[in-house]
């Protein structure tokens, strides 16, 4: 990827904070979701390959509330239970899990 491919990212990474920071109204069910996937299906691929360390940059504003919620709410549309992923942890299927900070 080119440097201005990467600055290009990093205006839509900036515009995208200041969405958030204007509160849930400023997108709509559609336009949110379509956000997330193409983040969460982006943050998956370089865990797997690991990548990534770690979901947020340091100073992000996700408390552990919103990570319970979003969590709650992805485990339900999957219909996998909290069991299931402790199973999955517990097997191995974590490759990233020692490089957490």
């Amino acid at each position: 990827m080119s440097s201005s491919e990467r600055d290009g990212l990093d205006s839509v990474c900036a515009r995208l904070e200041a969405v958030a920071d204007a509160g849930p109204d400023a997108v709509d069910d559609e336009q949110c979701r379509r956000l997330f996937a193409a983040a969460f299906r982006l943050l998956a691929a370089r865990a797997i390959d690991g990548k990534t360390t770690e979901p947020f940059v340091q100073d992000t504003p996700v408390n552990a509330t919103d990570v319970v919620v979003v969590t709650s709410m992805l485990l339900e549309q999957q219909n996998l239970e909290v069991f299931e992923l402790a199973l999955w942890q517990s097997l191995g299927g974590r490759p990233w899990a020692g490089r957490m900070a």
